[in-house]
């Protein structure tokens, strides 16, 4: 949620709003839908196999698209949110700047409300309503490092080793005092702290370990859970392992089968079909340099191998 309000400040300066609320129908909504409708009937029907049951019936099918609890897949729900978040944000943003109204001004304020919403757990479930007040603070404070990034990296050494620890060792600190209490906040936003951090050390090393995955975190994020499933359910309930087994399956097949599939589309991304499940999807691809594009596919020649 921190990472989807930071990046959504840039386009402030570019887009309307029905074109902001356009792109985001595209990449969150359409897969919302896609991925429900795809994936209700199977997850109801082997039910046995897992945790919950989920009934094969009308009811649960709607309630799949409203309810947190009765989504298939359940982590769904952060796209539900995430939506909400974006498109009011952009909205109120956009307004105060056609108003002329200082950007400090804004910011405070809904800081102030994500606080309001995240302490009095007032919302209702529908909708994911109350996971946009579970995460709004985290969402807005995105935000504000976005717009006043150049002065709190100023203040705070991010990349300093010594930063690094101190705040590491306050995330842990505060998971062991606070978490699952009403000061859980304090814990996350320690934990953010403690990443950028850490993303600034890799920047300043100049270590890219992740390069090969670059544009396909997305793709990841909504297609690794039915991995897991297969590793942690399916799997697990025909074939006797070690949970440590199927746990490093879980782990390894969501993330590197989502992203030999993304491989796959950004090869093909030109073809109909790969168009179609891209916007299905919600996928994106990106468009690096020529020199950038030699040194990617290079270090991806490995992966298709592998395969």
């Amino acid at each position: 949620m921190f990472i989807s309000g930071f990046l959504m400040s840039p386009a402030l300066s570019r887009k309307t709003i029905g074109e902001f609320v356009w792109s985001k129908t595209k990449r969150l909504l359409i897969p919302f839908v896609v991925l429900t409708v795809a994936t209700f009937v199977p997850r109801a029907l082997l039910s046995a196999m897992a945790d919950d049951v989920v009934s094969l019936d009308w009811r649960a099918f709607g309630e799949a698209f409203v309810e947190p609890r009765a989504m298939a897949p359940r982590y769904l729900w952060f796209l539900q949110a995430d939506f909400i978040l974006l498109v009011t944000t952009f909205a109120i943003y956009l307004g105060c700047r056609n108003l002329h109204i200082p950007q400090w001004l804004p910011d405070i304020a809904l800081l102030a409300v994500a606080l309001v919403l995240n302490f009095g757990k007032f919302l209702p479930s529908a909708f994911s309503l109350a996971e946009v007040a579970n995460f709004a603070p985290y969402f807005v404070l995105g935000i504000m490092y976005a717009h006043w990034r150049t002065a709190v990296d100023r203040l705070v050494r991010w990349s300093s080793p010594v930063v690094a620890v101190l705040l590491t060792a306050l995330w842990l600190a505060l998971f062991y005092w606070c978490y699952a209490t009403e000061l859980e906040i304090l814990c996350s936003v320690a934990g953010i702290c403690m990443t950028i951090s850490i993303a600034k050390l890799l920047e300043k090393s100049d270590k890219c370990i992740l390069d090969r995955m670059s544009g396909a975190n997305y793709l990841i994020f909504i297609l690794s859970w039915y991995f897991n499933v297969l590793s942690q359910q399916v799997l697990a309930h025909f074939v006797a392992l070690p949970w440590y087994v199927h746990t490093a399956l879980s782990l390894t097949t969501g993330v590197l089968v989502p992203l030999w599939f993304y491989l796959l589309m950004q090869r093909w991304q030109h073809r109909t079909p790969v168009k179609i499940a891209a916007l299905l999807l919600g996928q994106t691809f990106k468009h690096p340099t020529p020199t950038a594009e030699r040194n990617l596919s290079a270090r991806n020649r490995g992966l298709f191998r592998f395969f």
